[in-house]
């Protein structure tokens, strides 16, 4: 009986604390662009941050996953025990708990890294939609808007896969 009043009452809370508010905060947004005739950005901007949110958080659980798991399984032979030298009481072995933590701790990292990514959806679109300035830089050659449009894309996209190998790095 507490078991289930504990979960309805985390879920009335976290509907009440985070869904509500995005869901008033997207209906207002959606009145706002459809009053002034601009729905076609808001939707272009949502599908955007949602896209990007999707591929980032599936790309960073998967390799995750994948890495943890391989990590748990070359060494599952060697099973992580902690023992108390001075009590007679048996080591307790984290083997079990460790495998049981992969898929929800890969889960979870993916899910923050799918809402962070979310928030470079202008990047994105600027690496998407940019045009050309027509101007050369003096030093490089380039053309002026590799700097404005697809540097900033290059810039985020190293440090995604520098935040994946550090996690992974850590998580091995």
């Amino acid at each position: 009986m507490k078991k289930k009043f504990l979960v309805s009452f985390i879920i009335i809370v976290f509907v009440l604390v985070v869904i509500i508010p995005i869901a008033i905060g997207l209906a207002t947004d959606w009145l706002w662009f459809s009053a002034q005739g601009y729905i076609a950005i808001f939707t272009t901007v949502l599908l955007t941050k949602l896209i990007l949110g999707v591929i980032a958080g599936l790309a960073t659980f998967s390799i995750l996953y994948l890495n943890f798991y391989i990590a748990y399984r070359r060494t599952k032979d060697q099973p992580v025990a902690l023992n108390n030298l001075q009590s007679q009481r048996p080591g307790f072995d984290l083997s079990k708990i460790i495998y049981k933590l992969l898929l929800p701790i890969s889960l979870a990292i993916g899910l923050l890294t799918g809402i962070a990514g979310s928030s470079y959806w202008q990047v994105v679109q600027q690496f998407i939609n940019g045009v050309s300035f027509n101007a050369a830089d003096p030093l490089f050659g380039r053309d002026i808007s590799f700097y404005f449009f697809t540097l900033p894309f290059i810039k985020m996209a190293i440090g995604f896969l520098f935040w994946i190998i550090i996690i992974s790095i850590l998580g091995a």
